[in-house]
């Protein structure tokens, strides 16, 4: 493995900021930020403080879904 860049304090690395880069900002598991940031056909419910907080998270980070990852579903 390679080790990653990182830009700033954020912690993203050059490859961008992820799913699991969010969450660990977020205080929350990958799929809690995956049910916050995409819908959930599960039925899955999210606090509003909760989301919120992981909508900050990605802001701050930059999160963009990967256009690739998004079309495996």
């Amino acid at each position: 493995n390679r080790p990653k860049k990182e830009i700033g304090t954020s912690g993203a690395s050059i490859r961008g900021a992820t799913l699991k880069d969010v969450a660990a900002l977020a205080g929350v598991g990958p799929a809690t930020v995956s049910v916050a940031l995409h819908g959930s056909r599960s039925g899955t419910r999210v606090s509003e403080e909760t989301r919120r907080r992981i909508q900050k998270a990605a802001e701050e980070l930059r999160y963009r879904p990967n256009a690739l990852a998004r079309s495996l579903k």
